[in-house]
């Protein structure tokens, strides 16, 4: 085992893909991801990808064809998680909302720039009272410089969600129309219709499996459709359907 400090950069997802396939270039496999620190594991395989999702509880232990599911991360938002997937095909693909990805690094970006300014505002108060005789121990001086380099380290946090931001700004700016994402659960149904409900939402857009009777799709439809286009198959009523997307979990204002 092989325990590696988590550099800041790699807070944006797009960079800690790139980081974590290099060292599988080096022969090694992450194991688990902690808030300060990555674990890995002698690996033997050296070309495998890695994939980073933002996905609701209930869809985080989903088997993907294709993709191993590594560890994943709490979030602030306790109905949310941060999954790490690793796979050794480099053409393998993940269904990633770009638009979920993007309220993330927002919310962790207002966080870090307000807490750099309150504590750049304290330690320029502290540092005038003490420079005016008015904090002559020299603990003052240790405390104002601990605050100084706390408030670098948050502001190279927000300097690294600024640029995540605008790079998933670019990719969506790249899309002409944007499809939502729906998180589908299909409670007690038979494995016939599921297969039914996987083929019909093939036409709907972009799907994939997660687990039995949960599906996650990418579609230009609205929600309510999503809804009438389910129930039209046979044995799918109201009551054994959920259909709910990232900001029916995630509302404006919340971590």
């Amino acid at each position: 085992m092989k325990t590696v400090r988590i550099p800041i950069r790699n807070h944006d997802f797009e960079i800690e893909k790139a980081y974590l396939a290099e060292m599988s270039k080096k022969g090694w496999k992450l194991v688990k991801r902690g808030s300060f620190f990555y674990q890995f594991k002698e690996d033997k395989q050296k070309s495998a990808i890695y994939e980073i999702d933002i996905l609701p509880v209930e869809h985080e232990n989903s088997e993907i064809p294709g993709w191993e599911k590594i560890c994943s991360c709490k979030m602030e938002n306790p109905q949310f998680r941060i999954v790490y997937y690793y796979s050794t095909a480099s053409d393998n693909r993940l269904l990633i909302d770009e638009n979920i990805r993007m309220r993330y690094y927002e919310k962790k970006k207002l966080f870090y720039r307000s807490a750099e300014m309150v504590l750049f505002l304290l330690t320029l108060i502290l540092a005038s009272l003490y420079l005016a005789s008015m904090l002559p121990n020299i603990i003052w001086l240790v405390v104002i410089t601990i605050l100084l380099i706390i408030t670098v380290v948050m502001s190279r946090y927000d300097t690294t969600y600024k640029k995540a931001i605008k790079e998933v700004r670019f990719k969506l700016d790249e899309v002409v129309e944007i499809k939502a994402r729906y998180f589908l659960i299909l409670k007690k149904i038979p494995a016939e219709t599921e297969q039914l409900v996987f083929t019909h939402l093939q036409n709907l857009g972009a799907v994939k499996q997660t687990g039995k009777g949960h599906f996650i799709l990418d579609s230009f439809l609205s929600k309510l459709d999503v809804k009438h286009e389910l129930l039209a198959v046979n044995g799918i009523t109201g009551d054994n359907l959920q259909v709910t997307t990232p900001y029916d979990l995630w509302p404006m204002g919340m971590m």
